[in-house]
């Protein structure tokens, strides 16, 4: 399984021609996932949520302006 994923993101940062950071999370996630972005009221531990069903990743509305402000955090939780 692990190669499966390795394969998987070698093929993508080649596809968006990504080389080096920063990595625009969000853009991989919406254009090879098809996955949108909302706001929403999670449990105050959480910082996001993915819902698969909705093909989006919820951000914590009242965590929003940690995630603003720490990109790294974003980027990692998304």
């Amino acid at each position: 399984m692990r190669q499966n994923i390795e394969q998987l993101v070698n093929k993508i940062l080649r596809e968006a021609k990504i080389s080096s950071p920063p990595i625009n999370v969000e853009r991989l996630a919406e254009s090879y996932f098809d996955l949108d972005f909302d706001c929403g009221n999670l449990n105050e531990t959480e910082l996001a949520g993915l819902k698969v069903t909705e093909k989006k990743i919820y951000i914590n509305e009242s965590r929003a302006d940690e995630l603003t402000a720490n990109v790294g955090l974003k980027n990692f939780t998304i």
